[in-house]
């Protein structure tokens, strides 16, 4: 499984909400319509200080190949060009972590899972 994570610093961060619930009209089209998308959601963070994000993405896809679908969509396309013009400061990150149908082993376990190797 592929996964974004995105975090921005707005401008004003009194525009969180109002540009999350902008966002969910363009998610709400992409969810049904992009084979492999299978889950993204788009919210404003709540409190936190000043070193805190304002915004925050989360997408899981089913691998690379979604993602990169995603990345090229139009969809995506409007989500940066309405975020992008109040941003200060974007922050992500990709990473890929094992379906929950593979066996996960917790990091440093042994084939066992009994004990650090």
């Amino acid at each position: 499984m592929y996964k974004h994570l995105v975090i921005w610093k707005l401008v004003d961060r009194t525009l969180a909400p109002a540009l999350a619930n902008e966002a969910e009209t363009i998610l709400r089209g992409m969810r049904s319509s992009m084979p492999g998308l299978l889950k993204i959601e788009l919210a404003s963070v709540l409190g936190g200080d000043e070193t805190a994000g304002d915004l925050v993405l989360y997408s899981e896809f089913s691998d690379k190949e979604a993602y990169l679908d995603y990345d090229h969509s139009a969809g995506h396309q409007l989500l940066k060009k309405l975020i992008g013009s109040h941003r200060r400061q974007r922050m992500g990150a990709d990473y890929v972590v094992a379906d929950d149908s593979d066996q996960q082993q917790p990091v440093g376990a042994n084939k066992t899972g009994t004990g650090i190797t």
